[in-house]
């Protein structure tokens, strides 16, 4: 399936919110495709897929998982829900993106150059968008981006959100009941026990409590309507990208505070308060994004005998692998950045930001695996091609692509007084497709080898910046050791008027943690 014979150009988007610079830098390698001996995974995943296609497109992809763990959703019921859940994340970022003009059959949003940020390169000039597999090898990219995002809590709604005394005595973190986290909220605390929003808000005076009562007025409307609060139901976009662009919280620390008298207190924040604030921060702002993907209407499109989606349903096979491969080495390899990623059908993988990717050749018309490009490409026409009817029109010839790609997942919010890489939680996934590649060499096309696979990538330019109401009231200098100067009080107390954090205040706590 090809996503066009065009070549391409930059697609500008502008953008409100805030970055901070990276504040851990991993171990960096140059790397061109990996040799096939690091896929011992790949040749059974392509004999399956030749002896039995259509079961094998119907299966999810491997994963290799860490040995901590985020939550999942249990029963069907929540993944049904975490479905249409998903389906309206990506159309509110449909809403507040611009996409390119229309030069593709499968539309604007399968573009690379939608996704892919401009960058200028050490040299003063703009970064390129390769999109040929010669180039790639030649360029010798990095196979991950420059920071690691940290892994951190999805602040599920049903265990309060932020609002959320996760690191107190008897903290009833089996429940899944809502208000058995309401109730325990109402406990006499000590202020080191307060939830991630109950300190911010003492830390700034705002003692009227208005962002915390929100956080559990949210869980109150879902458990008034349906008489429940769902499991997935949580700011995992926002602490997706927060977790890239906000540097690593790597200490606890105390601060002082007013409390709102002459006599001045202390507040320890630790590592999962300031993620957490983070990542609200990032989830509450109107922003502008860059994405690539399409929503699918129907939650069961027919199959072709072969069991890849039905051509009449174009939609509903989610990204074209060729836009995923162009994707991943020019934000990821080539620009360092990572991007998140979303995959409706294993319902694990939503909201999740990648950060590493490797990748080896095969023969699409044997299967086998093999260590150079040219002994993976074979004509456009190659005798047996499951997908001939698919192919784009330009087409001259085929590449196998088997990839691994890793990403930080979630994981519970805890007290540990310091945070590093080695605290994480990694998981990888397999994927394995073509690409189509035209005359000129360039990537034009492919198709997926499982149903299962990204259906939906974005991210944002980085000078973004999340602004709010108050921005402007905190001019005083604050040194972080003192309490905060009254203006900064009165700023929090603004963007709390629309249930806002204040930016300046959130990058000051990520300075401190430093």
């Amino acid at each position: 399936m090809g996503i066009s014979g065009v070549r391409m150009t930059f697609g500008i988007v502008m953008v409100m919110g805030s970055m901070l610079a990276f504040a851990e830098v991993n171990d960096r390698r140059e790397t061109a495709p990996e040799s096939s001996a690091d896929f011992a995974w790949a040749p059974a995943q392509l004999e399956r897929w030749r002896s039995n296609t259509r079961e094998f497109m119907n299966q999810l992809p491997l994963k290799e998982r860490s040995n901590q763990q985020g939550p999942l959703p249990r029963r069907q019921e929540d993944r049904v829900a975490l479905f249409e859940q998903k389906g309206r994340f990506r159309d509110h970022i449909r809403q507040h993106s611009q996409p390119t003009k229309k030069i593709s059959p499968i539309g604007d949003l399968d573009r690379p150059e939608n996704l892919i940020n401009p960058q200028l390169g050490a040299d003063g000039k703009w970064l390129p968008i390769y999109d040929r597999l010669e180039d790639m090898e030649t360029a010798r990219l990095t196979s991950r981006a420059t920071a690691q995002p940290w892994s951190d809590s999805y602040w599920p709604v049903y265990q309060g959100g932020l609002a959320s005394r996760y690191g107190a005595r008897g903290f009833p973190s089996e429940s899944r009941d809502w208000e058995v986290y309401k109730e325990f909220s109402t406990r006499s605390e000590s202020t080191a026990n307060l939830s991630p929003i109950e300190k911010y808000e003492l830390l700034f005076g705002h003692v009227s409590g208005s962002l915390n009562r929100k956080m559990w007025d949210i869980g109150q409307f879902y458990q008034d309507k349906y008489g429940e609060v769902e499991t997935w139901i949580g700011i995992c976009h926002g602490w997706s990208y927060a977790s890239f662009n906000l540097p690593r919280p790597r200490k606890a620390f105390r601060v002082k505070t007013e409390l709102g008298t002459a006599n001045a207190s202390e507040i320890v924040f630790y590592p999962s308060d300031v993620k957490a604030l983070g990542s609200y921060l990032w989830s509450q702002s109107e922003l502008t994004y860059r994405f690539v993907g399409t929503r699918c209407g129907e939650k069961h499109p027919p199959q072709d005998p072969n069991g890849r989606i039905d051509s009449n349903y174009p939609e509903c096979v989610d990204s074209n692998p060729g836009t995923w491969h162009i994707s991943l080495v020019n934000e990821v390899g080539l620009r360092n950045r990572s991007l998140v990623f979303d995959s409706s059908y294993d319902y694990e993988v939503w909201n999740f930001p990648i950060f590493s990717y490797s990748y080896a050749y095969f023969n699409p018309s044997t299967g086998r695996m093999v260590d150079t490009l040219a002994k993976a490409t074979v004509s456009a026409k190659f005798a047996g091609d499951k997908y001939a009817k698919y192919r784009h029109a330009n087409a001259k010839s085929i590449v196998g692509i088997a990839m691994k790609v890793s990403y930080s997942a979630s994981q519970e919010a805890s007290h540990r007084r310091t945070d590093s890489g080695e605290d994480d939680t990694i998981n990888s996934v397999h994927y394995v497709y073509d690409l189509e590649i035209d005359s000129g060499g360039h990537i034009i096309g492919g198709e997926w080898y499982q149903n299962a696979h990204p259906d939906f990538l974005w991210t944002m330019s980085p000078d973004t910046e999340v602004v709010s109401s108050g921005d402007g009231i905190a001019k005083s200098p604050w040194d972080g050791v003192t309490a905060p100067p009254a203006d900064w009080r009165d700023a929090v107390a603004e963007s709390a008027l629309s249930s806002h954090l204040l930016p300046k205040a959130v990058r000051k706590l990520f300075d401190l943690s430093q």
